[in-house]
């Protein structure tokens, strides 16, 4: 970071501090409380993370805004609000989103305060997805052109010095999922905004013409209007998954439906969290546990049977939990062989992925030490080592290796899979991987779709499917895992990744944002009158297109 964006980002944030009137019974932490706090993070940070220091200018970079920061705290204290607004630009330049530091305000979801207005994304647009009162349903569409004066790329320069964003697509996600929404993450924005009273927004409507607005404040955000839908998805129950067969367009012609809106509970998961010691469970309450390996086989075998043309995967809104559903449906799709060549494309390139061992990430790993993980290396580990076991770059010899014999490498074969004995079975026998997959394999992405379930996005579209939507906000070449932390003080918490991901070592476009197959556009999603589930309509579209094409070919 350079000392030009350094004293803008502290100098908002101070200036933030002395225009907010603190609230009267917000805890005021003393000065050398709060010394401590800036010191406890800094430190977790060097002591966790793979390479703090590479995106913010060096370590004497870092260490310049903590030393900033330590000199802007008033020898009275403040809250721990005004010591988070103070530390977000520092953890923001370490450019790792899955680093963070949780602002901890306190929002009202009722009456939010900020923009009454729904934004979805679309190209490299924000527009009007909902509103919140009838009588404004024709400003749904709208293109989003200012916020109190400030053009959108202002907002998005802004956002990027808040909040650590890997892509344009990822800072339109912080803008629209948060930071214009509520009064205190639109004051951290534009600390301009004085007059909370009201907020004036700049929209070009879908006819072309420019409207301004002012809307009063504070606003009832009960109800959302938005567009129909001309079709109904099902939707899954707390296991985050499920599949069926749908005709959406009343068409006579069904698909396959494989709805994934997180990754946090199923049972292969839980399976590998008791085998590391992150938890225990009975076998009774694992079983009850809906399980990735179960459904997807049923799937496959049911697909079979209809001989379904095609299968789509929608990952919409989809923020992650554990990726290891991403290996159980591409075994499940494509087969074992398949797996072996999607997870080894990216090391035999000279990717892979770089561990560190903190005391902190072997504190949080009951099962896991030391001495387990230096098991059949030349020299032991020590706390605060990296592990490059999975990771290959300027490594000619390994590549040679991995040309002749691929499985070399396949930790998640050697010693992850045995951890989850539902799928192990099953990937052992090769009884139903890859016996079945459809022409077609679908993926509906939208710039939410992030960290696990981007690792699936990114699976599949290694294995051959087609990405429909609009891209994600998340990058390849990517830090990943987290630990959460919490300042002993103040109470602030957040989270610190301990590992480096290189999937396209050779292309750092692509390791930054991989593009869509068929890109949702705005002219299309007008089209549809903005229906919310434009995304799958636009892949009914192409699926038609593509037969058409097909059929004029053959004649």
């Amino acid at each position: 970071m350079s000392s030009r964006t350094l004293s803008t980002s502290i100098a908002l944030t101070v200036g933030l501090l002395i225009t907010l009137a603190l609230p009267s019974a917000a805890q005021i932490y003393t000065q050398e409380q709060l010394i401590e706090d800036v010191r406890q993070l800094a430190q977790i940070i060097e002591d966790v993370h793979p390479d703090p220091f590479l995106r913010c200018g060096g370590r004497i970079a870092f260490y310049r805004q903590v030393d900033a920061i330590l000199s802007a705290i008033p020898d009275q204290g403040m809250t721990r609000e005004s010591l988070g607004r103070l530390l977000r630009p520092l953890v923001a330049s370490i450019g790792d989103s899955h680093t963070q530091i949780w602002a901890g305000y306190k929002v009202g979801w009722v009456y939010p305060r900020g923009v009454p207005l729904r934004f979805g994304i679309v190209e490299s647009a924000l527009y009007v997805e909902a509103v919140h009162d009838e009588e404004e349903l024709p400003l749904v569409g709208s293109r989003l052109l200012s916020v109190e004066g400030l053009g959108l790329s202002e907002l998005m320069d802004r956002q990027r010095r808040l909040v650590a964003t890997e892509n344009e697509y990822h800072v339109l996600q912080e803008l629209s999922s948060g930071t214009l929404l509520h009064e205190a993450y639109l004051e951290e924005l534009i600390p301009e905004w004085v007059d909370h009273s009201s907020v004036r927004v700049g929209l070009q409507l879908p006819t072309g013409e420019h409207h301004d607005l002012v809307f009063d404040l504070p606003r009832a955000v009960i109800r959302a209007y938005g567009a129909g839908s001309q079709i109904t998805l099902p939707r899954p129950d707390e296991s985050g998954f499920l599949f069926d067969f749908i005709d959406p367009l009343m068409s006579g012609e069904e698909v396959g439906y494989l709805r994934v809106s997180h990754l946090n509970r199923y049972r292969e998961d839980s399976e590998v969290c008791i085998a590391v010691g992150v938890y225990d469970m009975t076998d009774e309450e694992l079983l009850a546990i809906p399980s990735a390996t179960e459904t997807f086989r049923e799937m496959v075998l049911a697909m079979e049977e209809r001989e379904t043309d095609t299968l789509i995967v929608d990952l919409r809104g989809n923020d992650g939990g554990d990726s290891l559903m991403s290996d159980i449906l591409i075994y499940s799709l494509y087969g074992a062989d398949r797996l072996r060549k999607v997870m080894t494309v990216s090391s035999a390139s000279g990717g892979g992925v770089v561990k560190r061992y903190s005391q902190m990430y072997l504190n949080s790993r009951r099962t896991l030490t030391l001495d387990g993980l230096s098991e059949g290396r030349d020299v032991p580990l020590q706390v605060g080592d990296y592990d490059f076991s999975a990771y290959y770059a300027d490594d000619i010899e390994r590549f040679e290796e991995l040309a002749a014999d691929p499985e070399a490498i396949l930790y998640p074969f050697q010693r992850s899979y045995p951890r989850t004995p539902t799928f192990y079975e099953e990937l052992v026998s090769e009884e139903h991987g890859g016996r079945y997959c459809p022409e077609n394999v679908i993926v509906l992405v939208d710039p939410g779709t992030f960290s696990s379930a981007f690792t699936m996005m990114r699976d599949l579209y290694r294995a051959g499917a087609t990405l429909v939507g609009t891209p994600s906000g998340q990058a390849s070449n990517v830090y990943g895992n987290a630990l959460n932390y919490r300042l002993d003080h103040t109470g602030l918490e957040g989270i610190v990744s301990f590992s480096y991901y290189v999937e396209f070592p050779n292309d750092p476009d692509l390791g930054r944002l991989i593009p869509m197959h068929v890109p949702l556009t705005y002219e299309f999603l007008e089209s549809t009158g903005f229906d919310p589930n434009a995304e799958m309509l636009l892949a009914l579209d192409w699926l038609e297109q593509d037969e058409m094409e097909a059929e004029e070919e053959g004649k």
